[in-house]
């Protein structure tokens, strides 16, 4: 048994390195987590301080933008408005002659208009003239236009006895026939056509 007294106490001291050692990495684990959580729990309580620095230079920097665009833009809309006012002197400028030539050109036109007096009364009644003119030969057109629609009835009417001389020798060529009544039919169809029309 005296053997058996030193393997049990080398076992024994084996089993309690390893736990020991076993005790000591999960341990070493356990703090480097600690450690870890620690520095997260930082990090998110610093998070709304830092959110709130980063969203004072956003709107900073984006008034500061907003500020050089409105300067900028007033700064063009005053040259702008400075090019229009110079222009609009020159233009003012340029118009006191002509608007001071106005009136005596208004003075020629109605000089003018009462020298042509005479001519647009002429013209006037020459159109007079021709409206009459107009209206006599609208009622030489009324008066012929019964004519002429009954000249047209006569003229389908002709159309309709023609088409029924064709279909009447179209039916008579369908059917079979001698040469001489092909030809008989052929002559036949040809005065009808030529008696309708005279």
């Amino acid at each position: 048994m005296r053997i058996a007294k030193p393997i049990l106490f080398l076992c024994l001291s084996l089993a309690a390195l390893s736990l020991a050692g076993g005790c000591w990495m999960v341990a070493t684990e356990a703090a480097s987590m600690l450690d870890h959580a620690s520095l997260a729990a930082d990090a998110i309580a610093q998070a709304p301080a830092l959110l709130n620095a980063r969203v004072d230079q956003a709107t900073a920097k984006a008034d500061a933008q907003l500020t050089a665009l409105r300067t900028e833009a007033l700064a063009t809309i005053k040259d702008s408005l400075e090019v229009a006012d110079g222009r609009l002197a020159s233009i003012q400028a340029d118009l006191k002659p002509v608007l001071i030539n106005a009136a005596s050109l208004t003075k020629d036109a109605q000089d003018s208009l009462d020298d042509l007096y005479p001519d647009i009364r002429g013209t006037v009644e020459s159109g007079a003239v021709a409206v009459t003119s107009v209206a006599q030969a609208a009622e030489a057109m009324r008066d012929a236009a019964p004519k002429v629609a009954a000249s047209v009835v006569s003229m389908g009417k002709s159309g309709d006895g023609i088409a029924s001389d064709v279909h009447t020798a179209t039916t008579d060529f369908v059917r079979p026939k001698t040469r001489w009544q092909k030809f008989k039919a052929v002559l036949e169809t040809a005065g009808k056509i030529g008696a309708r029309l005279l």
